[in-house]
């Protein structure tokens, strides 16, 4: 999948800022994270 560089940006800034991005009990990986946003904002997108 390609991600646009300002789509990357702005997740990266977004999982700064998170510091306990947490799923259960375990920390989630920068990469993990990118696949939810994006298919967040897919959802967002549809409606």
């Amino acid at each position: 999948m390609e991600i646009s560089k300002k789509l990357l940006e702005m997740l990266q800034k977004e999982y700064k800022e998170e510091k306990n991005i947490i799923c259960g009990c375990e920390e989630i990986s920068f990469e993990d994270f990118v696949k939810f946003r994006i298919v967040e904002l897919e959802k967002e997108e549809t409606k």
